[in-house]
């Protein structure tokens, strides 16, 4: 199985967990064609699953 991880570090900026999902919806904004960064498939039609964008 071949997984690919993006860690991103904000040094000097604390992140809250009320963030988190305004950092996803902007990722998910830039690259909509990548379907990891959130859960549109089309219209009326999503993909119900864990966020992959989060804090840790």
């Amino acid at each position: 199985m071949d997984i690919k991880m993006l860690t991103v570090r904000l040094e000097g900026n604390r992140v809250e967990s009320r963030d988190v999902p305004k950092i996803r919806g902007y990722l998910a904004g830039k690259f909509p064609q990548y379907l990891e960064l959130h859960n549109h498939i089309g219209e009326d039609k999503f993909n119900y699953g864990y966020p992959v964008i989060t804090k840790v």
